[in-house]
């Protein structure tokens, strides 16, 4: 039997455990959604009447109304593993409401709520920033509380998500904003130190196989792997699974 694995990332997590149907399975996704976001308090959905696929709305929804804790109480305890990586940190949040923060994700954009003045006034936290490093220091303790509470801290993986330099055909890579892959990586390395402070168990994809492609279904991208890093990923999975079991 296939493994079940809540997935609470983004692609990097979603594209590897779609890989191999007779080994892992996906029995829940939750996406777009920051732990800075997260362990803020839940408020009020706009209306997101543009954004068109039903995946999109649910996720955005989900966001404002800070479900990861609600979800990981729900879907942790019956899954084989419980499977994070904190590649959506690299969007920051914006302050909706006082104290309420909604992650900038693609979805927020799209759907047309903040936009013009009503973006520009609000406050942002970008990944790096002292404050936001700080905010995620105290969502990353709730995270682990969380898992605890449900049983799962036993069956927890989080992937450290290096950024590709190159793509496997040799093209070089940036990541969002026009900025390098050395420099998200050097932006991400305080975050990852301290999940290791707070002992999260990671996997990461082995650095010969760290490329991405022009084949990918995303398009080539630093965390936009190529299958035999993703499969190699899965590997750890089961390997960490057989270990606890």
């Amino acid at each position: 039997m296939p493994l079940d694995i809540a997935i609470f990332g983004s692609c990097v997590s979603r594209d590897a455990v779609g890989l191999d149907p007779e080994r892992v399975v996906p029995a829940h996704y939750t996406a777009r959604q920051s732990w800075v976001s997260a362990a803020s308090p839940a408020a009020w959905a706009p209306p997101i009447d543009r954004l068109t696929s039903p995946f999109q709305r649910r996720m955005l929804r989900d966001d404002f109304r800070s479900s990861l804790f609600s979800q990981i109480a729900e879907h942790a305890p019956s899954a084989d593993l419980v499977l994070f990586d904190i590649v959506d940190e690299r969007l920051g949040v914006i302050e909706y409401f006082p104290r309420r923060f909604v992650t900038l994700s693609a979805e927020l954009s799209s759907s047309g709520y903040l936009t013009g003045d009503r973006l520009l006034r609000r406050r942002r936290l970008h990944l790096g920033d002292e404050a936001h490093l700080q905010k995620f220091g105290e969502a990353a303790e709730q995270v682990k509380h969380a898992l605890l509470a449900a049983e799962a801290w036993h069956k927890t993986l989080l992937i450290r998500a290096p950024y590709a330099a190159r793509s496997a055909e040799g093209d070089p890579l940036v990541g969002d904003y026009g900025d390098s892959p050395s420099t998200w990586d050097q932006r991400y390395s305080g975050y990852y130190e301290l999940l290791e402070g707070l002992g999260f168990p990671m996997i990461a994809p082995p650095e010969e196989l760290l490329f991405s492609t022009r084949t990918h279904r995303w398009g080539p991208h630093p965390i936009h792997y190529q299958e035999s890093a993703s499969r190699a990923l899965v590997d750890r999975m089961v390997a960490h699974y057989d270990s606890i079991g």
